[in-house]
């Protein structure tokens, strides 16, 4: 935490990564809280400055983030910003705060979101699903892809699945694009650490006409984790809902374009 006081200004991204939007003047206040120090509220705030300041060595990182600063310089879902919510940002997208309860759900949609646009801008005519595997085990039920909202609209998959018995380890999930009038780069943060989709991109505007086979990967928390909402929930943080864990994703994709 880099200060007790409210946040009105800018910060680079991994020091305003977690924002408590606060509702009192840069400190918490809330009826249910509990710690050693409550009975000093209202004086410091129910005991959150002696608690953060001396006491708690492991205490989390995040900042209390001024209400209309951030809601006037930053992104949020519909119905959002609600004061006295923790909100978070990923690295990918740091404008862009969710409750930090569904971090991961929605961190995974804007990646997927992040592929989709990708692929279309390249011209694919369909992106294939061969492999599916969340948290190490290989998934061999049908993939749910439906209303993927992007920059173009929504897509949805047209699933085939030929699973034939039990063993089976591969499926078809088929996502279709329309065939556009000419193929432009994108700029996407992903493409700095995804290297088979700069590799796509790459091939592509180079006149690549071949399918190509690329691979998709959630497995990075970068730093919101169980640990976290835990040591936030029990210094009576409000979440924004219950908190989801992470699920390690890793999706393999056959991408055919069409010819331009």
């Amino acid at each position: 935490m880099i200060d007790i006081k409210t946040v009105k200004t800018n910060l680079p991204n991994n020091q305003r990564r977690v924002v408590f939007l606060d509702d009192s003047d840069g400190f918490y206040r809330q009826k249910n809280r509990r710690n050693f120090f409550s009975f000093l509220n209202p004086y410091v705030a129910g005991g959150k400055f002696v608690y953060d300041k001396f006491f708690s060595l492991n205490r989390p990182n995040y900042i209390n983030g001024d209400f209309d600063f951030f809601c006037n310089n930053y992104d949020f879902p519909p119905q959002h910003p609600i004061k006295g919510v923790i909100y978070a940002c990923h690295d990918f997208h740091p404008n862009f705060y969710v409750p930090i309860s569904n971090f991961h759900e929605k961190s995974l949609e804007l990646k997927i979101n992040d592929f989709f646009d990708l692929c279309e801008s390249l011209g694919a005519k369909s992106c294939t699903i061969l492999y599916e595997e969340v948290d190490n085990k290989v998934i061999q039920s049908n993939l749910d892809i439906k209303e993927i909202p992007t920059t173009k609209g929504n897509f949805s998959s047209n699933n085939s699945f030929n699973s034939d018995n039990k063993k089976a380890t591969t499926f078809d999930a088929v996502i279709n694009f329309t065939k556009p009038t000419q193929i432009r780069r994108i700029e996407s943060l992903w493409l700095k650490s995804e290297i088979s989709w700069k590799r796509m991109q790459d091939s592509r505007l180079g006149g690549g006409r071949g399918n190509t086979r690329i691979e998709f990967n959630y497995n990075d928390s970068f730093g919101i984790d169980g640990n976290l909402a835990s040591s936030l929930n029990n210094l009576g943080f409000n979440l924004g809902g219950v908190y989801s864990e992470m699920k390690k994703v890793k999706y393999i994709y056959d991408v055919e374009f069409w010819e331009i």
